[in-house]
């Protein structure tokens, strides 16, 4: 289970390497608390259920977020752990992927329309002024609407390791816009932005935006925010990712 490795990888990243027990959701820790000489600190990394054998019931509870509460951990690792366990309770989040569809009036940018309109052109020199060429344009799917709710946009997709929409970005061209972007409304923790051109391998570079990403043209991912989703921490600790850049 994806979201069970992710909760394994975070709890390692403050307690150190486990080991599995015989039931393969248990995995021993060295209990911080008491500092027994032996892994006593066994952690279910499915339901979340924690106890050392050692000081419990002083070291015992229903969900790695008190866990972490109670070492002090650093308040990021709190903060991750809290996106899996909402309330300390003892289920994990399903995964749900993300629905969106790209707008019915996109238009493709790398297909020149025969009768060059004004959208067209103000679409094109608004990405000239930004360095963005004609290659950039076709990697990125990159197009642009003329009507509707994303009127006088850029339209940036995103898509997901299996090439599926996962999400998408529209940014005036217009001087003064009373909004410079708009995005479906939807939840973001399963998205990671631009996965199908990611490689894993090698280091990865965290972005803001899609312009950001799309300026420093390699295995950048953008955050559409401020925040690391959970479906993209998830991936850097599964995939072991050495090299983070942000």
């Amino acid at each position: 289970m994806e979201n069970s490795k992710y909760i394994l990888g975070l709890l390692e990243s403050v307690l150190g390497k486990s080991k599995p027990d015989k039931n393969k959701a248990d995995h021993m820790f060295y209990c911080p608390i008491c500092k027994h000489k032996n892994p006593k600190l066994v952690v279910n990394i499915v339901t979340g259920q924690y106890n050392c054998w050692t000081c419990h019931p002083a070291t015992k509870g229903k969900s790695p977020v008190t866990l972490l509460k109670k070492l002090e951990a650093p308040i990021d690792k709190i903060q991750e752990m809290k996106q899996y366990f909402k309330n300390d309770r003892t289920s994990l989040e399903d995964y749900n992927p993300i629905k969106v569809t790209l707008p019915e009036e996109f238009i493709p940018l790398s297909i020149v329309p025969k009768c060059v309109n004004l959208e067209y052109r103000h679409a094109m020199a608004y990405l000239k002024k930004r360095n963005i060429n004609e290659s950039d344009i076709k990697k990125y799917n990159m197009g642009y609407c003329a009507s509707g709710r994303y009127r006088n946009r850029i339209v940036v997709p995103s898509y997901d390791k299996n090439g599926q929409l996962n999400y998408f970005i529209a940014r005036s061209f217009e001087k003064e816009p009373r909004l410079k972007y708009d995005a479906p409304s939807c939840s973001k923790t399963e998205i990671i932005g631009f996965e199908h051109l990611i490689n894993w391998k090698v280091p990865v570079i965290l972005c803001e935006g899609s312009f950001d990403a799309i300026a420093i043209k390699r295995n950048a991912i953008p955050l559409f925010g401020k925040t690391i989703t959970k479906a993209l921490m998830m991936k850097l600790v599964e995939s072991e990712v050495k090299t983070v850049y942000s």
